[in-house]
């Protein structure tokens, strides 16, 4: 579906204005995975050196990794210059930052002599999944290229040995809620009310063409939620089947999602299912309204779903839940529509979550809220679908406020549970 601008008609002019957030908003923070994104998207591109900047030496791997993290919204780039192993010493002087572990965002430089002084290679990683690690890396074979290997291991697929990982200082680690191709912009994924199908929309920048669907089978699923469950810098889904009360996972692997498996039964009674990386660890947690109108929050373990507390009580009144970094500072923030149609925001704050404000009224003619980073910019945007006239409305998080910015057509009310 095409994107289209709405004019500032009377009920863009109602949206407009109850679109202002009471706080000032904070610095925008890059993400891990809005660093694969910029970096997955230069894969395969026909560019050379000059493209990403000088390159005197005639290597350009370093200038490469360097461009990625500035574009990603990396902001402390000191010490990082034309040599692979400028990233090591970066490591060194940026204290938490070097690893032997690859986490999404990382650079990762090759054959690291033992002073520290020389690097053979650097490149990006921008997915991890068990015992593989796929990275891009500029100046391999003369172009930009993804390439996956065993990081257990420590070679790549050029035989070179793994010195270490660094992280960029700063960088949010959240886990990408609704990215399902990983090149760092939110798309969509929804149940078809009329076939069943699980559908897929990618977002193309100018609009959110159909991707293809996931199959039938999805009629007996509520709750559908999206989230990175297992780190591997790709969206995932979630979603309680009806009849059992089970939450099912299913993992994106690439052409199609696959079960991996339950988190048992017992959800049934919960609603407002919502993906939301609260510990920054990059896997996606879970909270839900409980019938005694409590948040609870469930932890990822990695094996499994853990009970970690609650939000606290007063959660009954509200609907649409939905989570994202939406005010740049690297942790993920929840909004939701209460009865009064006003959009409500917490700021994540100290392991709780505290009311930072509403964006206006009006709200109570929407359903299926997604938050999202549709346009790359590093903070949580807006969808949802408007029940009159079944177009997918999208706000863009101004800083400020939500600015309606125009929509996805309409043709939306045959779906549900948008995520």
């Amino acid at each position: 579906m095409l994107f289209r601008r709405v004019a500032t008609t009377a009920l863009g002019v109602l949206l407009a204005a109850g679109a202002t957030l009471t706080t000032a908003p904070s610095a925008q923070a890059a993400t891990a995975s809005g660093i694969a994104g910029v970096a997955n998207r230069e894969a395969n591109q026909p560019h050379t050196c000059s493209y990403y900047g000088e390159c005197p030496g005639g290597g350009w791997c370093a200038v490469f990794a360097t461009w990625v993290w500035r574009n990603a919204g990396v902001s402390d780039l000191g010490g990082l210059g034309i040599s692979a192993s400028d990233f090591y010493r970066y490591g060194v002087n940026h204290p938490g930052t070097l690893d032997q572990v690859p986490d999404v965002g990382d650079a990762v430089v090759f054959d690291l002599n033992a002073s520290g002084t020389y690097a053979a290679h650097v490149s990006v990683v921008v997915a991890v999944s068990g015992d593989t690690v796929t990275t891009v890396g500029g100046n391999e074979s003369g172009t930009v290229k993804r390439t996956s290997w065993n990081w257990r291991n420590g070679v790549n697929t050029s035989g070179q040995r793994v010195g270490a990982y660094i992280a960029p200082a700063g960088v949010s680690r959240l886990a990408p809620t609704n990215d399902f191709n990983g090149d760092g912009f939110s798309d969509l994924v929804a149940i078809n009310n009329g076939t069943g199908e699980l559908v897929r929309w990618n977002n193309a920048g100018g609009g959110m063409p159909v991707a293809g669907t996931y199959g039938a089978g999805w009629g007996p699923y509520r709750e559908l939620t999206a989230g990175d469950f297992n780190g591997d810098g790709f969206s995932d889904v979630v979603a309680v089947n009806h009849g059992s009360g089970e939450l099912v996972r299913w993992n994106n692997a690439g052409g199609g999602m696959q079960v991996a498996g339950t988190y048992g039964a017992g959800w049934g009674p919960y609603r407002e299912l919502t993906a939301i990386d609260y510990n920054r660890d990059g896997r996606s947690d879970l909270v839900a309204v409980a019938p005694d109108g409590r948040l609870v929050r469930w932890s990822n373990t990695g094996g499994g779903l853990t009970v970690d507390g609650d939000y606290g009580p007063g959660w009954g009144g509200y609907r649409a839940l939905t989570a994202a970094d939406l005010n740049g500072d690297g942790h993920a923030d929840l909004a939701a529509i209460n009865g009064a149609g006003e959009l409500v925001r917490w700021n994540s704050a100290g392991g709780g979550m505290q009311v930072a404000g509403t964006y206006g009224a009006g709200w109570d003619g929407y359903r299926d809220l997604v938050a999202g980073d549709f346009n790359g910019d590093g903070l949580g945007d807006l969808v949802a679908i408007n029940n009159g006239n079944g177009e997918l409305v999208r706000w863009n998080n101004a800083g400020g406020g939500m600015q309606v910015i125009g929509t996805y057509g309409a043709g939306w009310n045959g779906y549900r549970n948008l995520a």
